[in-house]
């Protein structure tokens, strides 16, 4: 199985160009404790429209490549189906795609749905057994006591237990009081370290709200649940850290949707010790210099040199950079995100990361991030 050494985080990741911007501006210190959950667009989201098959295939295989180089991820292709009407013709390209993985040595770990049509999760499975790869079984809340059908799973696909890493979603539980939940957590936690002798389980989860919860040119708080939840565990039962890798959405929810929904409305999320303040503008593109710096004023703000998003919120806060484009946006709100979950749970074990300082960013070198992933 592809080798997993420092890594005790995995948020799952759209492949949009806001999630991938902040994968690669993440220093190096927080990309060796990353386990990153791509997951695939459709080829019918907008950055795929208008692209043949093989054109999308070479894209996304440049796309992950260009975004986390030689380390390794999850890549999880549930959206991306190519023949809904013909299971051997949907087989044959995702198998062409898993080749192009290989050809330029992307270290991806496929995820496989625990309810994945067959033809799919065989050609994921062929994959991993032929790359030693190993695989993901991503398992739903509903599922998560259904251990025969995990069993069963892992016995057709004769993926052995050692190479597989559980992804346990609990996004549709009511987490809401999470120190109640973390003892029924831990239990299904012992009960699945029963079954095999996993290299490690992924725990994965989202509180953030799928509408906008801050008012128009206004801002308030979001618990991060998952966050807290996975403290009181770990609170409950130190020996969690041992096996278990935190996951969630980063700053986003786990309900994905690819179609456009028209113009954003600027605002930015940006993740504090155990909340979110998200700060809202309207509809006029000006006013995300006046989120940012409501942001940088406030007593949250960790510094420029904590982060590459960090370093954006500072420049336009300052009207020092162009707040146009909505990707770098999102990049700032994953990317602070994701290195304050790094650092947070440095602390939790008792690592010291370096801080992060770097050459700040220069306002002019920004580059739209739609075009840059170039097809391999």
């Amino acid at each position: 199985m592809r080798l997993l050494h420092n890594q005790y985080y995995s948020p799952s990741l759209r492949e949009k160009a806001g999630e991938l911007q902040a994968l690669r501006r993440l220093d190096a210190d927080s990309k060796d404790r990353l386990l990153p959950h791509l997951v695939a667009l459709p080829l019918t989201a907008r950055e795929n429209q208008g692209l043949t098959i093989e054109t999308a295939i070479k894209r996304e295989v440049g796309k992950v490549q260009n975004s986390w180089q030689q380390r390794t991820c999850l890549w999880d292709p549930r959206y991306l189906v190519f023949n809904r009407h013909d299971a051997a013709d949907d087989s044959r390209w995702l198998e062409q795609l898993l080749e192009g993985f290989s050809s330029y040595d992307a270290k991806i770990i496929p995820v496989i749905g625990l309810r994945e049509k067959i033809h799919r999760a065989s050609s994921l499975a062929k994959y991993a057994l032929t790359t030693n790869s190993g695989v993901a079984i991503r398992i739903g809340f509903d599922d998560l006591q259904d251990h025969d059908l995990l069993k069963s799973v892992l016995t057709t696909l004769r993926i052995p237990a050692e190479e597989c890493i559980p992804v346990l979603d609990i996004t549709e539980a009511d987490i809401s009081d999470t120190k109640e939940f973390a003892k029924s957590l831990i239990g299904w936690l012992v009960n699945y370290r029963s079954i095999g002798n996993w290299p490690r389980i992924v725990l994965s989860g989202s509180s953030f709200p799928i509408k906008n919860p801050a008012p128009p040119k206004s801002a308030t708080m979001v618990s991060r649940l998952e966050w807290q939840l996975w403290r009181s565990a770990n609170e409950m039962d130190q020996s969690l850290r041992d096996f278990l890798f935190f996951g969630d959405f980063g700053a986003d929810n786990s309900h994905f949707v690819f179609e456009s929904g028209g113009r954003p409305i600027p605002h930015l999320r940006y993740a504090t010790e155990s909340e979110w303040l998200v700060v809202r503008g309207d509809g006029s593109d000006p006013l995300l210099r006046g989120v940012s710096k409501r942001i940088f004023d406030s007593r949250h703000f960790r510094g420029a040199t904590f982060s590459a998003g960090d370093e954006f919120i500072a420049l336009w806060a300052r009207g020092s950079a162009s707040t146009a484009d909505p990707s770098v946006w999102r990049m700032a709100n994953m990317n602070h995100h994701i290195t304050t979950v790094v650092r947070a749970m440095a602390e939790m074990y008792g690592l010291k990361l370096p801080l992060r300082r770097e050459v700040p960013l220069q306002p002019d070198l920004f580059e739209n991030q739609e075009t840059t992933e170039r097809a391999l």
